[in-house]
């Protein structure tokens, strides 16, 4: 797919962005193309620099199979996928994967979940193989959290697929998934509304381009996040790509919703709907050194020296004594919830205001462990126990994917790849330790990948000891835009390739960062992390502060 952005026709102060949801793969990395353009002044911690708020940005899951060759029906076939839209928005043009030789008519088509038609298109001008986009002569509003299909018709029966994408979990690009439940769906004739799927969870790459309005950082220069890369044949081997896939029709059994019952819950009893779990798909975090460029890691101390002052297994988690109430989890829609002493088996999806989780236990794998969704607010994760069950991946304990504010405050997080992700937000007195790779990751203990506008990110009075030798305790990274107005503080912090990369990786790239009071721990490497304490911290770059950092033990200053 073709990573660009288009810029507005007239400066408004918020600017549409683009997403395009590419079903290409249910692996890889995320791209996006950040486009400049223009500035306001923005308040922050103290004196800051103007941070502008608008950019356009496109995204994707990975580029298109090297090989994509198609699969034939004898009759013309209808192929398409459902999909939800988590913010409001548009859809301007609908897209899908042409291989070779398929030289047949194509029309699109986009559909409301009930089969109402709410927009078609005829391709033209097509490629011999690639993508292939036709705009609509008029954009189609969605509304937040309604699913919806997009497909198209193959009047030659010629189709692209590969099996399996959606029993591995849900697909998702920006603001959009594509559910795992009754996806990759067709019928077979003249163009109508795909109503049956495949349980072997096909994907027939049907995409659509989803404009969004959104507010966000100004980065100073374009940066994008190399895609990871697919199989060469989108077909699962043995298949002969001439045999007609004829799926069976899924099951419609309605699935029970379970009623959560937490110890205090204010003001009514929320209602879980049980999610999928979906895989873990990490992708890389650019901006990180090659660690065949510095010299060679430190090896592990044998024993970590005592340290006291700091968060530890005594003082976060769960209250002793706490009598837990077992529930499943799910999403959680029902605005100021309180949830004290819940012991929760599966992962949260926050679609809700003002929740709190308090004296919880979430033992869970897959994705996150508590996910805050774009467009809601004010979460509070407080005193709570978040791990892995240590034998399968567990990629984010606690998850914001959005720009609303969350507290995470006194938890023991462990036994995850990452430990806390967000933007936005304070996050006090927690104990991460134990963290664990799995193929293919690159562990943090806090990490975010550009910060949220002038809303400051507060990291303070944490330990944060990450054991795996690559990437850090807290990594400040710019993959979807710049650092900004983020204060780390009071922490002890050791482990990783680097403990701490200050997002000063390219010009510009980071503006009133404030480090200062923390410290180094060699209690895992005998340089904090396997290859050093610090990397990438613009010390110049405007507002930015290095202050008091010192080495655990002897206090000696923490030199950049």
């Amino acid at each position: 797919m073709a990573r660009s952005s288009r810029r507005a026709g007239g400066r408004r102060s918020r600017l549409p962005g683009l997403v395009s949801l590419l079903a290409a793969c249910a692996v890889g990395g995320v791209a996006v193309t950040v486009i400049l353009t223009n500035r306001s002044p923005e308040t922050s911690l103290g004196p800051t620099v103007p941070v502008a708020q608008e950019r356009i940005l496109q995204a994707s899951f990975a580029p298109e199979p090297r090989e994509a060759r198609p699969r034939r029906d004898p009759m013309p076939v209808e192929v398409g996928m459902r999909f939800v839209p988590q913010i409001e928005g548009q859809v301007v043009a609908l897209r899908f994967l042409k291989a070779r030789g398929d030289s047949g008519r194509h029309i699109g088509s986009l559909w409301s979940d009930r089969g109402a038609l709410l927009a078609r298109v005829t391709f033209s001008s097509e490629t011999s193989r690639g993508w292939q986009e036709a705009r609509l002569s008029a954009p189609v509003a969605l509304e937040a959290g309604r699913t919806y299909t997009v497909s198209y018709n193959s009047g030659a029966g010629r189709y692209v697929a590969q099996r399996g994408v959606f029993t591995r979990g849900p697909l998702e690009a920006g603001p959009l998934v594509a559910p795992a439940e009754r996806n990759g769906v067709f019928s077979y004739g003249r163009p109508a509304f795909p109503r049956r799927s495949n349980r072997a969870g096909y994907n027939y790459f049907v995409d659509v381009v989803f404009r969004y309005t959104t507010a966000v950082p100004d980065p100073a220069a374009e940066e994008s996040v190399p895609p990871t890369s697919v199989p060469a044949d989108p077909q699962e081997p043995g298949e002969t790509p001439e045999v007609p896939v004829t799926p069976a029709l899924p099951d419609d059994t309605a699935t029970t919703t379970p009623e959560a019952t937490p110890t205090v819950i204010v003001p009514a009893t929320p209602r879980f709907t049980p999610r999928y779990t979906p895989r873990a798909t990490p992708a890389a975090t650019p901006g990180r050194p090659d660690p065949t460029a510095t010299s060679e890691p430190s090896k592990p101390t044998q024993a970590p020296p005592p340290v006291t002052g700091f968060p530890d297994a005594s003082t976060t988690g769960p209250a002793k004594g706490t009598v837990f109430t077992r529930m499943k989890g799910g999403e959680l829609r029902q605005n100021g919830a309180v949830y004290d002493g819940v012991e929760i088996t599966d992962s949260i999806d926050v679609y809700a205001d003002n929740v709190t989780l308090r004296n919880c236990r979430i033992i869970t794998t897959g994705e996150w462990g508590v996910q805050l969704r774009n467009g809601h607010t004010n979460l509070v994760v407080d005193h709570c126990e978040i791990a892995g069950d240590g034998r399968r991946q567990l990629a984010v304990a606690v998850k914001n994917i959005g720009d609303g504010d969350i507290t995470i405050r006194g938890n023991d997080i462990h036994d995850a790849t990452d430990a806390i992700n967000t933007g936005r937000g304070t996050i006090e007195g927690n104990y991460i330790h134990d963290l664990r790779a799995f193929t293919g990751d690159h562990v943090d203990g806090i990490q975010t990948e550009g910060s949220s506008g002038s809303a400051p990110l507060v990291i303070k009075n944490n330990t944060i000891l990450n054991p795996v030798g690559q990437t850090s305790a807290i990594m400040l990274a710019t993959s979807l835009g710049p650092v900004t107005n983020v204060l780390i503080q009071g922490n002890l912090i050791g482990g990783g390739g680097y403990c701490f990369y200050g997002g000063g990786d390219k010009a510009g790239s980071s503006r009133n960062v404030v480090v200062r009071d923390n410290v180094f721990s060699r209690s895992l490497f005998s340089n904090c992390g396997a290859y050093g304490p610090v990397a990438h911290f613009d010390r110049s770059a405007p507002g930015n502060v290095w202050q008091n950092n010192v080495w655990q033990g002897t206090r000696n200053l923490v030199e950049l």
